[in-house]
């Protein structure tokens, strides 16, 4: 995986900086054209600030971004969703809180780290062959394991309350600050 994670980043000589923490690995590259060329239909970001989506905007003008910040007014940090235009086609999108109550900005589990979470569900057309998708992207709390469970527990009904008024191809994706054993 991790040899197609640096080719899709256009190779080594395409990586200026690289950092990491437990869960996550954060990289800037040199030329974001070397990215176009792999093409993917979608692409999942999380903690992206308004100035990396600006930037991804017009560092990738062949995708559609669903998403915004998660705190109140909907600033701050977020999960959004890039859509490749020529092949998907977005059919709507929502962004929900991962909470006892999901539709109340910047809401939060009782014991959870300061940072709300949420959830960008899109739901994409494929173009090619008229395939409906529903891309669940998230972000998992990381500091608490209870708010992790009870997470991606909200994140479950989610996905069975929208396959229930539709059911569609159904991909959940993000940042689970899980390890594979936890």
């Amino acid at each position: 995986a991790s040899h197609d994670i640096l080719k899709g980043l256009g190779g080594n000589e395409n990586i200026s900086d690289l950092d990491c923490c437990a869960t996550r690995l954060r990289i800037t590259v040199k030329n974001p054209d070397k990215i176009n060329k792999e093409l993917p239909d979608i692409i999942a970001f999380q903690e992206a600030i308004p100035e990396h989506i600006n930037f991804l905007k017009i560092a990738f003008p062949g995708y559609h971004f669903t998403g915004h910040g998660r705190e109140q007014g909907y600033d701050g940090e977020g999960v959004f969703t890039a859509i490749r235009k020529e092949t998907m086609m977005e059919l709507g999108n929502e962004t929900v809180w991962i909470s006892p109550t999901p539709y109340i900005i910047a809401s939060k589990f009782e014991k959870q780290s300061g940072c709300s979470r949420a959830c960008n569900i899109t739901q994409v057309r494929d173009r090619r062959n008229g395939h409906i998708y529903r891309i669940f992207n998230i972000h998992l709390d990381h500091a608490f394991d209870e708010a992790r469970v009870e997470g991606i527990k909200c994140v479950l009904d989610f996905v069975e309350k929208r396959n229930n008024e539709l059911d569609v191809s159904t991909v959940v994706l993000g940042d689970f600050n899980a390890f594979p054993d936890s």
